[in-house]
């Protein structure tokens, strides 16, 4: 197989035998035009046709806590705009779902009437059985200490282009640098209206960095608020604190979301917090047990993805492409 990676900057580093393409060029439409099979986590754009014999996968780019495609009516300000992105949806021959959560809003949130892949998300098998020196060689590619533990903070976006730090930095840095370091990863949707105020020391900034997944493996404890790294990072079975200062506003018109999808109390992977103090004393205390999931969280990890394991990528390879 030739494999074709389309992406804004085509001197991406990607491993293995690919070739790479700049999105929107003339090869990149050349291989749009002539490839065999589409894989995206998103959608393809709307100038796309799709040729007869085409086949297309959405592997889904993240398990939605927020609301999401026509749930989020505000994304459509008309009919024509709520039609269009149903047609993108509907090129759509595979959905991939990592659990009976996703698959109940295929045909609610996108319209999808084609087959559900059970197979899981293929993104989630390096978390499933991590590898120490992988672990290590991560850290080192980086310039991170290799004799603290580490914290990722990985919020969601707001308002495109701007962000305002929920957290007290400075405070964080008081109770935290000795033991731990502070990995802050932005969502790319508002990583550019904010600079973060790296110091090389308790403060890294690594919003830019390609592979999140890399992020999730050195990674001992994450905070994040509403995003949903949550779902992928709980694979590793480690400490999550979601901290929501501003969930009233958060959950109002303004962003367009509503609450429905996921209760963080009931359904969630680790604790809720809604001040600093009390999202840096529940991190000193996961960090005093060892940095483990507590045993509720992991029984409800197990029930929310029965379909994920290491194993997702070869799943879908086989029902796909090998048998076809």
């Amino acid at each position: 197989y030739e494999c074709i990676w389309s992406l804004m900057d085509a001197r991406t580093p990607v491993p293995g035998h690919a070739k790479r393409v700049r999105r929107g060029s003339l090869e990149y439409y050349y291989y749009l035009a002539t490839s065999k099979y589409f894989v995206n986590n998103v959608n393809f754009e709307t100038a796309y046709v799709k040729r007869d014999g085409q086949i297309e996968i959405q592997t889904m780019h993240g398990t939605p806590l927020k609301t999401l495609g026509l749930d989020v009516v505000a994304d459509f300000p008309s009919e024509a705009s709520r039609q269009q992105y149903i047609e993108k949806n509907h090129r759509w021959n595979y959905l991939i779902v990592q659990g009976k959560f996703m698959e109940d809003k295929a045909v609610q949130c996108f319209d999808f009437h084609k087959e559900i892949l059970k197979t899981g998300y293929p993104r989630t098998d390096v978390l499933c059985h991590p590898d120490l020196d992988r672990v290590a060689a991560i850290k080192q590619t980086l310039g991170l200490p290799q004799d603290k533990k580490v914290i990722l903070y990985a919020p969601t976006w707001r308002v495109r282009n701007r962000f305002e730090m929920q957290m007290d930095l400075e405070k964080m840095r008081e109770r935290l640098s000795d033991e731990y370091i502070l990995l802050i990863r932005l969502h790319h949707f508002c990583a550019a209206g904010y600079d973060v105020p790296a110091d090389g020391q308790f403060i890294f900034d690594l919003s830019a960095y390609n592979c999140v997944e890399d992020l999730y493996l050195i990674s001992d404890l994450l905070i994040t608020d509403y995003s949903s790294v949550a779902f992928d990072f709980a694979y590793l079975r480690k400490p999550i604190v979601y901290s929501q200062f501003d969930r009233d506003s958060f959950f109002s018109g303004a962003h367009s979301y509503a609450e429905g999808y996921f209760d963080y109390e009931r359904d969630g992977f680790g604790e809720v917090e809604h001040t600093l103090d009390g999202t840096v004393d529940r991190i000193i205390e996961y960090m005093a047990d060892g940095c483990q999931m507590k045993e509720e969280y992991r029984k409800r990890m197990d029930e929310t993805f029965a379909f994920n394991d290491r194993n997702c990528s070869k799943r879908v390879y086989e029902r796909i492409i090998e048998n076809r």
